[in-house]
């Protein structure tokens, strides 16, 4: 990336006019043009349907009779596009979770009108990413994930498919780093971009010199600024992640990596988890979570977190990023201190648990067996679901039978039949 910085520099403090401008402008546009070019077989277009079963609200005519429409489900279609990046061995595709969404299945486009379909590995919600498995096309290069740190003013060459049209060069620098969207977006590494991330952008991948991935776009920041302490340094927290204006967010490399390491040995990323509540601004333990992997390693409230290992914490959002990047199973020993004294206590991490299933909205039939906003589901038809995927297979497989829902409302657990569809 030093070249192309080198030119941009030169062109715009020292070039005098005339030839010797353009001279130095067409080779800035030839880095450009040789670093897209080489890189452009191996990002694709990845699109997915969507289908959204609703409930009609009023009789519609329909063959059999108005009394036979009642209630019968509208099935509406629609497709997300995205952009995407072959890696790996040519055998895998990184793109976003913001395309791929729950769904199962994908098609995969290159340049040149080549597609294959695709099978979605894995996915993983807090790093915002989806793992493609195709058969590989025959002279596509996957690109390489380049791990090492991209500080502010580093520059890259941005790829997509802006609007699901033909591919876009954009070029792109890096602003700032280390950056968050919000309480609700516990991504913790964005790297924020000066060109904004479009829709059909999503997923493409950011350059740098050698061809390498850097990033990963997942959207635009848009919204306010708010000034935050982030690690014990002062920060920008941006409040919004969206597809349209405002700078563009990508995730880190080094993340790319660990999660595509992860969802290809084990289906998912399994994140740390050590189950401790802080007191808000320190590292002192509040609260220990009853049978966590915290309360297994002897954790106690008021304790004092001072390093993992001989690596001092520089606070509570320090701990959370190493959590994230750190897989369930390995044993981190914390510096402690633990009144007057301080202990070493290793701590074997767990898995983070899925979040809950919380129902959003309910229907007027459903309201009227007793589902409610706020519910969180537990089981269908006493197996136990762990994920919105599981979820939605259980439910739209039904079709002349009750389901049954096992439900945590407030403090109490819950079971809840609900009709068959046509009913």
């Amino acid at each position: 990336m030093k070249r192309l910085l080198a030119a941009i520099v030169l062109l715009l403090l020292w070039a005098p006019a005339g030839r010797a401008e353009e001279s130095l402008l067409t080779r800035l546009e030839k880095e450009i043009r040789s670093i897209a070019e080489r890189a452009a077989p191996a990002v694709v277009k990845v699109s997915v349907e969507v289908k959204v079963s609703m409930e009609r609200s009023v009789p519609l005519p329909a063959p059999g009779g108005p009394e036979k429409a009642a209630g019968r489900p509208v099935v509406l279609r629609s497709r997300r596009v995205g952009t995407g990046f072959v890696v790996g061995g040519g055998d895998l595709v990184l793109t976003t979770r913001r395309i791929v969404g729950e769904a199962e299945r994908a098609r995969v486009a290159f340049r040149g009108g080549v597609s294959r379909d695709a099978r979605v590995l894995g996915t993983d919600r807090l790093f915002h990413l989806a793992v493609l498995s195709i058969d590989p096309v025959p002279g596509v290069e996957p690109l390489a994930l380049d791990e090492e740190e991209h500080p502010a003013g580093s520059l890259g060459i941005f790829l997509g498919h802006s609007y699901g049209q033909e591919m876009s060069i954009s070029l792109a620098v890096v602003t700032g780093v280390r950056r968050r969207t919000g309480p609700d977006d516990r991504y913790d590494n964005y790297l924020l971009l000066n060109t904004p991330i479009r829709p059909g952008d999503v997923g493409g991948p950011v350059l740098d010199a050698r061809g390498r991935v850097m990033g990963m776009g997942v959207g635009s920041f848009a919204g306010a600024f708010r000034l935050v302490s982030a690690g014990g340094a002062g920060g920008v927290r941006i409040r919004g992640l969206d597809g349209s204006e405002g700078l563009g967010a990508a995730i880190h490399a080094r993340d790319l990596a660990y999660a595509l390491r992860e969802i290809r040995e084990h289906g998912r990323v399994r994140h740390g988890y050590m189950g401790v509540l802080l007191r808000p601004g320190a590292l002192e333990i509040a609260n220990v979570l009853e049978h966590s992997p915290a309360a297994r390693a002897g954790l106690r409230p008021g304790d004092v977190l001072l390093a993992v290992g001989e690596d001092p914490l520089a606070g509570a959002e320090d701990l959370g990023f190493r959590l994230l990047r750190t897989p369930a199973g390995v044993t981190l020993t914390f510096r402690v201190r633990r009144g007057e004294t301080t202990v070493r206590v290793p701590c074997l991490l767990g898995e983070r648990p899925a979040p809950p299933l919380v129902v959003r909205s309910v229907d007027l039939r459903w309201a009227a067996c007793g589902l409610r906003p706020g519910d969180v589901v537990l089981a269908v038809n006493g197996k136990k679901v762990d994920s919105r995927v599981e979820l939605g297979r259980l439910l739209s497989s039904r079709k002349d039978a009750a389901i049954r829902l096992r439900i945590r409302r407030a403090e109490k657990e819950l079971d809840i039949v609900l009709p068959p569809a046509g009913r």
